[in-house]
């Protein structure tokens, strides 16, 4: 028998408001009876129904409902992406793509659904391969990620890259920036540059297009800025431009401004063409300067990422080009050794780099613990995948620091010159350059004075050499 103090509460029937079968009181349970006096009446938006509408907007039914969907939702085990034979080959052959790059259980039903719907709307997109940019607009026109989707679509050849779509929404968000006169004479030029148009000529490279496009995106934002067209456009304005440039950014910036003139001159765009007596004359590189040993000795101090620390110390202690930088392979990096093969060379680690290379193997496995990437330096976008990251990644750490990856290779280069003696042999060994180019800056020693005990003490290594030669760093 039960005891006394426990009481059978009776069932009377189903709660009219949130259907719970207990004890009712006028057709409603306890807790129906209290929200109807706590709450006012009105139309609930969820069943249209004259209820007390809640905090949420809504019925105590509707809420009760919504609430317990969420908590089933939470309790649901994940699913697990186990193929089927119903599955088609892509979508079965996506688990094991995943699996061998380390993507994560998320990223993975990420990509597994974007794929899905990909392969579900084979009517809609068309015949395969199809494009990367179609892809991509379509998947992120649904909330789905792409990135990893088109990789592994394009791995399979169901997709192929779309480097004219990528360079066409570039030029276009170029031209936007300028106004509509100058953009509409700037988009003739460069459609004669992509062959296009009346008595097309050869088809340049996008990545041709681009740089001239980069080296003239201030002089047409100074005209932009006095003239309502590129016909006000004269020959001083273009000296003008010119002047503050040296090297072979002024004869890049020269060439651009030949071809932008010429061509519009061609099309009947413009009356006169002022680059015309300009000249190509190749001028003498200008001098190499050493960098400020405040702004050198506070590089690492403005980067706080173990990765952005290492670039910076690869490009100013070892001289390393940003492609170099790319290239590198986890296997190059020997920290036990304390070297790192770089350009087929193997470089010994200074005591500063090395402590670095080191935090930064650390923290990538931390990060991405599973990848499959066999690169040295990974980011977000590179991590699934087994791709480099890109030489803009590195040009743009090193611009975090407050300066160039150009300026702090030569500064590195410089300081080895001067405390070599200016020996480019030793220039040549130490670092791999060309003959001329190691030539070049040991003519710098004999023009101006440098001390080269302010080379080796920059935190940031742009004048660290080797561990036996860099012990103040």
């Amino acid at each position: 028998m039960l005891p006394p103090a426990v009481r059978i509460r009776e069932i009377t029937g189903a709660c009219r408001d949130c259907g719970d079968l207990t004890r009712l009181s006028g057709g409603l349970c306890g807790a129906c009876q209290g929200f109807r006096r706590s709450h006012p009446a009105g139309t609930c938006p969820w069943c249209g129904r004259q209820q007390p509408i809640g905090a949420a907007g809504a019925c105590r039914s509707c809420q009760c409902a919504a609430r317990a969907v969420r908590k089933r939702a939470r309790r649901a085990p994940r699913p697990r992406l186990v193929p089927s034979p119903a599955v088609p080959p892509p979508l079965d052959a996506l688990a094991g793509y995943g699996q061998a790059r380390g993507w994560a259980p998320d990223t993975l039903r990420q990509a597994w659904r974007s794929v899905a719907a990909v392969l579900a709307s084979r009517a809609e997109l068309g015949e395969s391969p199809w494009e990367a940019a179609r892809l991509r607009e379509f998947l992120n026109e649904r909330n789905l990620v792409a990135l990893r989707a088109i990789e592994f679509l394009t791995d399979q050849g169901l997709a192929r890259p779309s480097p004219q779509a990528a360079f066409g929404q570039w030029l276009e968000a170029r031209l936007a920036a300028l106004p509509a006169p100058v953009a509409a004479e700037v988009r003739t030029w460069t459609e004669a540059l992509q062959g296009r148009g009346p008595r097309a000529g050869r088809a340049r490279q996008p990545a041709t297009i681009q740089g001239y496009l980069r080296v003239l995106q201030a002089p047409l934002a100074s005209w932009s800025a006095r003239y309502e067209s590129l016909r006000q456009v004269t020959t001083e304005d273009l000296t003008a431009e010119l002047a503050p440039l040296t090297g072979a950014t002024r004869l890049l910036a020269l060439s651009a401004m030949r071809s932008l003139f010429s061509t519009l001159k061609a099309r009947r765009v413009l009356f006169a063409n002022p680059a015309a007596p300009l000249t190509g004359r190749r001028i003498q590189p200008p001098p190499v300067l050493p960098l400020d040993d405040g702004l050198r000795a506070g590089l690492l101090g403005r980067l706080h990422d173990p990765a952005e620390r290492l670039i910076v110390l690869l490009a100013g202690v070892h001289a390393l080009r940003p492609t170099d930088i790319c290239a590198l392979a986890l296997d190059d990096a020997d920290p036990a050794a304390g070297t790192v093969l770089a350009g087929g060379r193997v470089r010994p680690l200074d005591r500063l780099t090395a402590g670095h290379l080191r935090a930064w193997l650390q923290a990538r496995h931390a990060r991405w613990p599973a990848t499959a990437n066999p690169h040295l330096l990974i980011n977000r976008s590179t991590g699934g995948g087994v791709r480099p990251v890109s030489r803009g990644y590195i040009q743009a750490t090193v611009r975090r620091a407050g300066i160039t990856a150009r300026d702090l290779r030569a500064d590195r280069l410089l300081g080895e010159a001067y405390a070599t003696g200016g020996d480019p042999l030793r220039l040549t060994g130490l670092f791999g350059i060309s003959d001329p180019t190691a030539i070049r800056y040991c003519a710098e020693t004999g023009l101006r004075g440098y001390d080269d005990s302010q080379a080796l003490e920059g935190a940031a290594g742009s004048a660290g050499r080797t561990e036996s030669t860099s012990a103040s760093t």
